[in-house]
């Protein structure tokens, strides 16, 4: 399943998602963006992806402190 599809399956789970995106090693594979939401232009999409690799890599480290 291509990537921008897995995004739109994804935000269709709850009205609340607006925008559901897949990154990997910091670049965009795929993008689904709802009406009446804009997309976020390059920079600020930039300032989200560092955002996310940030909470992600935090979980991770403490990974065995959480899933307890």
């Amino acid at each position: 399943m291509p990537h921008a599809e897995q995004c739109k399956e994804i935000s269709s789970l709850d009205d609340s998602i607006l925008m559901a995106a897949i990154i990997g090693n910091a670049n965009l594979l795929g993008t689904h963006i709802k009406k009446p939401m804009a997309p976020p232009n390059e920079q600020k999409f930039k300032v989200l992806r560092i955002q996310t690799e940030l909470m992600v890599s935090m979980a991770r480290n403490n990974e065995d402190f959480l899933a307890s």
